[in-house]
C-alpha cells in the first residue's frame, strides 16, 4: 500500500509591520518608565537645600583647606559642597560672612595669644 507523498502548506506571506501597534506599545513603556523613575525620585528626595547643611559643609571645606596649606599643599579652587547648590544667594552671602567672621575671630584671637606670650 502505498502512502500518497505529504503535502506542504504553501508558504505565508509576510506580515505587514503594525506600526499602530509598536507606537502604543512603546508610548505606554516609556510612560510606565518615567512614571515609576518619577515615583522613584519623589520618595527618595533628601536634596532639598538646608541652610545648615550648607554651613556645616562650607565649614568642613574651609577646615579642608586650611590642613591642606598647613601641610605645605596647594589646595586650589573648590567645587561648591552640594549641599549648597539651590540656596538663595541672600542666604548664601549670610552663611559665608558667618563662616568668615567665625575664622577671622579665631586668627585674630590666635594672634593675641601669640602677643601675649611671646618675649620680648
Amino acid at each position: 500500500m502505498s502512502q500518497p507523498y505529504p503535502h506542504q502548506p504553501p508558504p505565508q506571506p509576510p506580515r505587514q509591520f503594525n506600526w499602530t501597534k509598536w507606537a502604543i506599545w512603546t508610548t505606554a513603556a516609556a510612560a510606565a518608565a518615567f512614571g515609576i523613575g518619577g515615583a522613584i525620585a519623589t520618595t527618595t528626595r533628601d536634596n532639598q537645600p538646608s541652610a545648615a547643611a550648607c554651613k556645616t559643609a562650607l565649614e568642613r571645606g574651609w577646615d579642608r583647606y586650611d590642613a591642606e596649606r598647613a601641610a605645605g599643599r596647594d589646595p586650589g579652587m573648590q567645587d561648591p559642597p552640594p549641599a549648597c547648590i539651590g540656596l538663595d544667594k541672600k542666604t548664601l552671602e549670610k552663611i559665608t560672612g558667618e563662616i568668615m567672621d567665625k575664622k577671622l575671630r579665631e586668627g585674630l584671637d590666635d594672634a593675641v595669644k601669640d602677643l601675649e606670650t611671646a618675649q620680648p
